[in-house]
């Protein structure tokens, strides 16, 4: 779980001459990444906590800020990012690859509809990757067509 206070709360844990229990650079890093609070699940029972748990694909994303996964075939890549817009939680977008009429590769760019999925990421994240490796079939019988009439 990540704890997120806002800036005023920590405004009032910045050290001064005498006391305090943060610096600046506390401050900061809190702000931008939250307090992380690791323990087993069964001791999560607050609602609070409940509604606002995050799956492991969320984790790493709100830990590294994107992750992308290549498929390992030529199929494209797919791209999970923190969303700064604001709009939803995160993007999901990426590149497939697909073979000309001259034997070219290609690039397709896309972008999947977080939020007709109520940011469920990892549905999506699964279907890109779904996606990914039938477009690589569709890629690798398109190079094999191509090659085997030259």
């Amino acid at each position: 779980m990540v704890i997120k206070p806002d800036n005023q709360v920590l405004k009032e844990l910045i050290e001064s001459d005498t006391q305090g229990l943060i610096n600046k650079d506390v401050q900061q890093a809190i702000l931008k990444n939250g307090i992380s609070v690791i323990s087993n699940k069964n001791n999560f029972s607050n609602d609070i906590f409940k509604g606002n748990e995050v799956t492991p694909l969320e984790g790493m994303v709100n830990a590294l800020e994107e992750i992308t996964y290549v498929n390992p075939m030529g199929g494209g890549e797919v791209t999970v990012a923190k969303n700064t817009t604001g709009s939803s939680d995160y993007n999901i977008y990426g590149k497939q690859y697909y073979m000309d009429e001259n034997g070219q590769k290609k690039v397709k760019k896309f972008t999947l509809p977080v939020l007709m999925y109520q940011n469920n990421i990892d549905q999506l994240f699964y279907e890109a990757k779904q996606m990914l490796r039938e477009n690589a079939e569709d890629y690798a019988a398109e190079y094999r067509r191509f090659h085997q009439n030259k």
